[in-house]
């Protein structure tokens, strides 16, 4: 029998997006321990079985792209997946309750789809000052961690860690209260964002919120250029 990998890496471009995850989920054996030969005489015969239950690791990235899509900005502009974004060119644009594009305009839900309690870590290949060409003193690339899902409904999903006492991060962020607290990223940095998110079938998601600060002269530095951050997901069992 093969040995389970101990992780598993979730790789997404915030324009595209690759996931390839796999696991196994249990092993069935049947043994019946009965005699080669039937014998006309009584005999006493016993059949055993067995079940293995194995520990899966896995996760998936059910909304895994966002797309602020293109156009002008002649000052800083403010983009971000947990609000309306009024008087800018994002087509992520809510009229009467409703986003014009949910696919795209939703942060990024990380679901536990394993058998045990996951450890989540984030990490980004661009930071503020890398994602933009403009004006670095007021380029922003942030993120929050909210539990629940991208509807918006809470759940008590990412638990404490018992050997830590560490659970999400950054914390407070809640749709219950609306506050969102923002984090600048930093790129490489690996950020350990949910030390211990549950695989209970109510609740085993997180959302992971992007907002982004346009600089007001970006047009001037290689316009029409497609700017994009890949974001890595890697899940491993809690210590």
């Amino acid at each position: 029998m093969k040995d389970l990998p101990d992780n598993v890496l979730v790789v997404l471009l915030i324009i595209t997006i690759s996931i390839s995850v796999a696991g196994t989920v249990l092993t069935l054996g049947l043994m019946n321990d009965l005699q080669s030969r039937i014998e006309l005489t009584g005999k006493a015969t016993q059949g055993n079985v067995e079940l293995i239950v194995l520990q899966l690791i896995n996760m998936d990235v059910t909304i895994a792209e966002i797309n602020f899509g293109s156009g002008e900005v002649s000052s800083a502009t403010d983009l971000s997946t947990e609000q309306a974004n009024p008087g800018t060119f994002s087509p992520c644009i809510e009229v009467g309750g409703i986003y014009t594009s949910p696919g795209e305009c939703r942060g990024l839900q990380v679901e536990n789809i394993g058998n045990v309690n996951i450890n989540v870590t984030l990490n980004s290949t661009e930071d503020g000052n890398s994602f933009f060409l403009g004006d670095n003193l007021t380029d922003e690339f942030r993120f929050a961690i909210a539990e629940g899902n991208i509807t918006r409904d809470y759940t008590d999903s990412c638990k404490t860690n018992g050997r830590t006492g560490l659970s999400i991060y950054p914390q407070d962020t809640s749709y219950l209260t609306g506050f969102m607290n923002w984090t600048n990223i930093t790129k490489s940095f690996i950020y350990t964002v949910c030390h211990n998110l549950s695989f209970a079938t109510d609740a085993k998601s997180i959302v992971v919120e992007v907002n982004l600060t346009v600089p007001g002269d970006e047009g001037s530095f290689s316009p029409g250029t497609e700017r994009s951050s890949i974001l890595s997901f890697v899940a491993e069992s809690v210590d």
